[in-house]
């Protein structure tokens, strides 16, 4: 008998793999955020140098930006994967002042990317605590 290929649904229930039509509301206050406040601080949390939670990458990214603009690569080596999103979450939700500019840059594999993000923090909200990530 031929072996069979596991395709994670028992033989006459395709019906397993359709939408259940059901949604499931996440409310903001649960991440510790309030979006309707533009200077909305998150909940004081300790996360590891290695976490990849939201909340952990706003304070990296901050904690980066302090000392100098950064480029995406940048960010990318310290574990922030999206940093255009975060970045623009952080200037929509807590009211950042954090600009972009594009450039050409070599990474440490030497290709070239062009028009990489550099971001350079102009001003920080008022009520961010200052505690790091």
């Amino acid at each position: 008998m031929p072996a069979r290929k596991h395709t994670g649904v028992k033989p006459g229930h395709s019906h397993a793999l359709k939408p259940t039509g059901q949604t499931q509301e996440v409310n903001p206050n649960q991440l510790g955020l309030d979006f309707d406040k533009p200077t909305a601080t998150p909940v004081k949390r300790r996360y590891s140098k290695r976490s990849t939670a939201t909340e952990a990458q706003y304070h990296r990214i901050v904690k980066m930006l302090r000392a100098l603009p950064k480029s995406t690569l940048d960010f990318r080596k310290n574990g922030i994967m999206a940093p255009a999103a975060r970045i623009k979450e952080l200037i929509d939700n807590f009211g950042f002042d954090i600009r972009q500019n594009p450039a050409d840059l070599v990474d440490s594999d030497g290709f070239l990317h062009k028009r990489v993000g550099i971001y350079t923090m102009l001003a920080e909200p008022e009520g961010w605590h200052h505690e790091s990530a």
